[in-house]
């Protein structure tokens, strides 16, 4: 980062605030914000901060250059990926479990992207685990679930599924989970709520925040792009490090 961008990046926001909005504040996903759990108030508005700036961030770039990037990064080029014409970005999400599912509970995608035919839905961690406490292990694997309802709301669309951590020395837990399931997808024959309803999870891929800083460096870096797609990267990547996310980048 330039001496200009970082004075230009400390005159137009609070670098020491996490929760820091750097773009669409007013925008209606606002609102579904999570509320944050007591005894996690900083890393929980951190996640949200991060969720909300890379990807309110990514929507006002063309999605055909970007999410190839993530999409390579997560789930690695192969057939399967095909780049969409248009996209609409949604963050938290809530999806219900399929019908006759034992628990009904919402499950919230934090990042829910969506071409014509294809989903790729996207949970998100900062410095701790789908497991934190004894309560959190009441119920189902929380991976499961979240992938379970997935599948049942994309319907017919292809679904890639996909985890962003602090790293897996903080998550461990999801991490193994989601690496499991990707080499053996079977596994999710077995554990899914409806027969067959795995069939159209076409990936399952873990990454981490500076896999998403890494996709913000290729845009900000992309002679394809316009300036202003390429602006908007440099202000978050800025923001990414003045968190010490994005470090090395």
């Amino acid at each position: 980062m330039s001496m200009k961008e970082r004075i230009e990046m400390q005159g137009t926001l609070a670098v020491r605030d996490a929760a820091s909005w750097l773009v669409q504040p007013h925008h209606p996903d606002v609102r579904r914000m999570p509320v944050p759990s007591p005894g996690r108030v900083l890393s929980d508005r951190t996640r949200s901060a991060l969720v909300w700036n890379s990807f309110r961030t990514l929507a006002l770039i063309d999605p055909s250059f970007w999410l190839r990037q993530l999409h390579a990064r997560l789930f690695e080029f192969d057939e399967r990926y095909r780049p969409p014409e248009t996209l609409d970005v949604r963050l938290w999400v809530p999806v219900l479990p399929a019908p006759g599912h034992g628990d009904r509970r919402e499950v919230t995608v934090d990042v829910l992207l969506e071409s014509e035919d294809t989903w790729w839905g996207l949970f998100t961690l900062f410095e701790n685990d789908v497991l934190i406490d004894p309560r959190d292990m009441a119920g189902p694997d929380p991976i499961i679930r979240a992938i379970d309802a997935l599948a049942w709301a994309a319907g017919a669309r292809a679904l890639f599924v996909g985890l962003i951590s602090s790293g897996s020395s903080t998550a461990p837990v999801a991490t193994r989970w989601m690496r499991r399931y990707a080499a053996s997808p079977h596994l999710l024959g077995h554990r899914m709520s409806h027969a067959n309803l795995h069939r159209n999870v076409r990936g399952i891929g873990t990454g981490t925040w500076t896999t998403v800083a890494s996709v913000l460096s290729d845009c900000r870096r992309a002679s394809a792009l316009d300036e202003p797609e390429r602006k908007a990267a440099r202000r978050c990547l800025a923001w990414f490090s003045a968190l010490g996310v994005s470090r090395g980048v």
